[in-house]
């Protein structure tokens, strides 16, 4: 059963083709309509120039979905690129890459928005992560997933530092620099190590090339150890008694340690006795009264603040 057509869609047809160049008797060829009826309608329409450059191409075919309601993705406008400009091999790296970059694309957009300037159409490009049917609740659902994302990132280091922080003393109050450029590298690492594109290097070949640095300096037993400053109280270690199966060695202990202990009494300083010089004693003895009263009474004389004659007896 042959589909009939309407005459408005014969019409659009005719119009198509004369804008893509199409002469008279190639449409007539190409359609099979009357060619009266081919002269007819594509009076007046004009002839669409085809894209000079590769720029032009590209634009000519990404202006159309981006005026749409739902905009241009990302994926979609490269691969408009890629269709346009091709790929090249890349003689250093050995493989074939996009003949476009980010200028490139950066181009195609302004030149999107200067065509739609004075029409009521609006260019939008959309990121690939966009749901269609809920733009906003998609972007709300990934910005909470990066806040837990974050939460834990920060724990995990935090708990890095506590256990393996470089250089720590015991007394510092702020971090050191060595240990702040030790957080931020911890964190690049980690990042490294969980997520593939956050690094153009391959995670093998990251695995590898810490593997081999950190085994090399647990082998380096002359390596300067960085200084640590720890302040203890002092402690004392007691070596058990051993025990033979006789109480006599428990009081063979007890008494060892009385004499450590007497030993480690301190002893008070020796008295400082000032003698009395003989001559002056015998004066004493032949004055008149009691010899023992005035010894007692006696006050030695003083020379430049001085005791004159002492002698300490130890």
């Amino acid at each position: 059963m042959t589909t009939q057509i309407t005459t408005e869609e014969k019409v659009a047809k005719v119009k198509e083709l004369r804008k893509q160049g199409l002469s008279r008797n190639k449409i007539v060829a190409a359609t099979g309509f009357p060619e009266r009826f081919v002269r007819t309608h594509m009076e007046g329409v004009e002839v669409e120039k085809a894209p000079a450059t590769s720029f032009e191409l590209a634009v000519s075919r990404a202006y159309p979905l981006a005026v749409r309601p739902q905009g241009i993705k990302d994926y979609e406008l490269r691969n408009i690129c890629f269709e346009v400009y091709g790929s090249k091999w890349d003689e250093e790296k050995g493989v074939y890459t996009v003949a476009y970059n980010k200028d490139t694309l950066y181009r195609i957009k302004q030149r999107c928005a200067e065509l739609a300037k004075d029409t009521d159409s609006t260019p939008v490009f959309v990121m690939d992560w966009v749901c269609d049917e809920a733009p906003a609740a998609s972007r709300v659902a990934l910005e909470q997933a990066a806040l837990i994302l974050e939460a834990k990132l920060v724990e995990l280091v935090e708990g890095f530092m506590c256990e393996f922080a470089t250089g720590v003393d015991a007394d510092q109050l702020e971090s050191t620099e060595a240990q702040q450029k030790q957080q931020y590298a911890a964190r690049r690492h980690i990042l490294k190590l969980a997520i593939k594109e956050y690094t153009p290097e391959n995670t093998e070949g990251l695995l590898a090339r810490s593997l081999s640095l950190t085994d090399a300096l647990d082998d380096t037993s002359d390596m300067a150890a960085p200084t640590v400053v720890e302040r203890r109280t002092g402690r004392t270690t007691e070596a058990p008694v051993k025990d033979n199966g006789s109480i006599d060695a428990f009081y063979d202990a007890w008494a060892t340690d009385v004499v450590i202990a007497e030993q480690a009494v301190a002893k008070p300083a020796a008295p400082i006795v000032v003698a009395m010089p003989v001559a002056q004693i015998e004066q004493l003895a032949d004055d008149d009264g009691d010899l023992f009263d005035r010894v007692a009474k006696y006050i030695p004389q003083y020379e430049g603040g001085r005791i004159a004659e002492h002698h300490q007896f130890q």
